[in-house]
Formats: C-alpha cells, structure tokens, sequence
C-alpha cells in the first residue's frame, strides 16, 4: 500500500488500485503489482537480467505468477534467454482476483500457450492425489476417494486441460503451503492407522516419482515430496526403499541391505539367514 517504498516514489504506481482508489488484494498479501505499467514492467525485466547476470541465477519461481501480465513474463525469459538459455523459469499460475489498471492478459494456467518459456505448478494433480487443497478433510485417491482416471492418465502424460505442452506442466503433491502430506492424510483418515498412513504417503511419492521420469521438469520438487514424509521421516523413507525400490527381504551387499544396517545399528534378516 501507501508504505511501499516504490509508491512513495510514484504514490499509487507501482501497485494497482481499483475504481474507489482501494488497493487491490488478489494476493491476499496486501497489494498486488502493477506488471502492466510500463515503468513497473521495465524494473521487473531489468531485476531478473541482473540477477542471471551478476548473481548467476539459473531458475526463477515466481508466487503468484498469475497477477503478473504475459507480455512481461514473456519479456523476462524472452531477454534471459538471449544470454542464458538454460534457465528455468516456473510459479503458480493461480487465477485470483485483481484490479487491473490496464486491459491485458495475466500468466495463469489456461494462458500456458502464450507463454512458451515458462512452466506452472499442477494443482490438477494435487488435489487428485491428496484431495482439495481448501478443504482439510477432503480424501483424495491415495486416500481412497474416487477420482477421475481420465483426468489422472492426462496428468501422467503431463498434458491437464491447461497444459500447452507436457514441459510446462510441473507435477507435485506437497509444498510449503499448507499441511504436509502425511499430516493432511491424517486429517482426511483420522481413523486409520500409521502404517496405513505410511502407505498412502509412499503411494503418492510413487506416483509423483513415475510422473517425474515422464517429466524432467518435475525433478525440481523431488524433495517436496520428501518433505511430507517430516513427521516420520526415517521409518518412511526407510520403509519405502526398502520394500518398494530395492529387494526385500534385503540381500547382503545390497543399498537396501546397507540402509537398514545404518538406520537400526544392526544387520537386518535376509533370506541367506533363514
């Protein structure tokens, strides 16, 4: 609002305002960014030149991506690219409320084929997963719940009703915000057991794990996933390697094998031992 450092430069400028001179809020942080004013989209261009030059930044997420306009998101990777074709550029193309000071078009999901150079977060596949993101005891289908395959087998081919092309499409099951993964499926299956709740963790890490080989673009969030596994980390992961990835019972010589020796302190039981 009025305390920002760059509106008290230009009062009312570099953030948008609606009719009744209120700021805007689609962010629900306070004020949303004036991307389409020229001077604003100028300094938002020349920020993240600066940054891959001098900084040697090689990837960029932008939150809330879908306040900003196209043409500058397009401006941003347009003139990186000419000197660093190699970074990545990605956020969340979430279509929230704003008061635009200009008519233009805003970097959300559906507006993916206007933006060749830059990729969004799936929320399709999140919510199929581990159920909607704004209701905590939402199930989704790891968790039982009866979801739409079709809409699932088009996340796998990393193709969403929104997705121009498999490479913008960056799939995830858990992040910063809000509960982790384990956590909500507590919340969604309050009644059933942590080895079940364990499961269904590890189940969601696979799938995600199967969606990442389809998509490199998704290798970035590998250890978002690995994250929902905070609560119980050790015995998860464990659990998952060892059952899931590598032969089980364990066989001496063996990653699975070495794992759970240094996980417990002591050798595990294989089949040589029976």
């Amino acid at each position: 609002g009025e305390a920002f450092c760059f509106n008290k430069i230009v009062p009312g400028y570099f953030s948008r305002i609606n009719a009744d001179g209120v700021w805007s809020d689609g962010s629900i942080c306070g004020n949303d960014t004036a991307s389409e004013r020229n001077m604003v989209h100028k300094y938002l261009v020349d920020s993240v030149c600066y940054w891959a030059d001098e900084y040697h930044i090689d990837g960029f997420r932008f939150d809330l991506v879908g306040l900003i306009d196209v043409k500058t998101i397009n401006a941003i990777t347009t003139e990186v690219h000419k000197k660093h074709p190699n970074v990545i550029f990605y956020g969340e193309g979430w279509d929230m409320p704003t008061e635009l000071t200009k008519e233009c078009e805003l970097a959300i999901q559906p507006n993916s084929p206007k933006m060749p150079e830059f990729s969004f977060f799936n929320d399709t596949i999140r919510d199929l997963l581990r159920g909607n993101i704004q209701k905590d005891t939402d199930p989704g289908y790891v968790a039982g719940a009866d979801t739409a395959k079709e809409v699932l087998n088009a996340c796998f081919m990393g193709m969403p009703a929104w997705a121009a092309n498999p490479y913008q499409c960056i799939n995830y099951v858990s992040c910063h915000d809000n509960n982790t993964l384990f956590d909500r499926l507590a919340l969604a299956a309050p009644d059933t057991p942590a080895e079940i709740l364990i499961r269904m963790n590890n189940l969601a890490a696979a799938i995600y794990m199967i969606l990442m080989i389809s998509h490199f673009e998704s290798s970035m969030y590998l250890y978002s996933v690995m994250r929902a596994f905070q609560t119980i980390i050790g015995v998860s992961i464990a659990w998952f390697i060892n059952v899931k990835l590598l032969p089980y019972p364990p066989r001496p010589g063996t990653l699975s094998y070495w794992l759970m020796e240094k996980i417990s302190g002591k050798k595990p039981v294989s089949n040589t031992d029976k």
